[in-house]
């Protein structure tokens, strides 16, 4: 069965989201422990900028998974006639040095 491209693009989509916000994270983290739990002006206003954009981040990235299964739990089954059902004839020409005619071969 063949996968919409949709749900690649969705599933990118929501992969770069999920980098970014880990990335986010790491970044807020390490700032808060070198800069201690006491933190003043200017850096405590830059690390609430990384926590902000972490969490939108990563609300973001649990959506986007969200609508990822969603359009690969519900994409439309492709329904494909059995072998038995289809039978596999071939018409060829057939010629040689004493005659010629039609080949008919195949399976049912």
């Amino acid at each position: 069965m063949r996968i919409p491209t949709s749900i690649y693009v969705a599933g990118g989509v929501t992969l770069a989201l999920t980098v970014a916000a880990g990335v986010t994270g790491y970044v807020y983290m390490q700032r808060r422990a070198d800069e201690g739990p006491e933190q003043r002006e200017p850096e405590l206003s830059r690390n609430r900028s990384w926590g902000a954009a972490n969490l939108g981040l990563t609300a973001g990235a649990l959506v986007g998974a969200g609508v990822t299964a969603y359009l690969y739990w519900t994409r439309p089954k492709q329904v494909t006639p059995s072998r038995a059902a289809v039978p596999d004839l071939r018409l060829a020409p057939w010629v040689g040095a004493d005659g010629g005619g039609l080949c008919l071969q195949g399976s049912l």
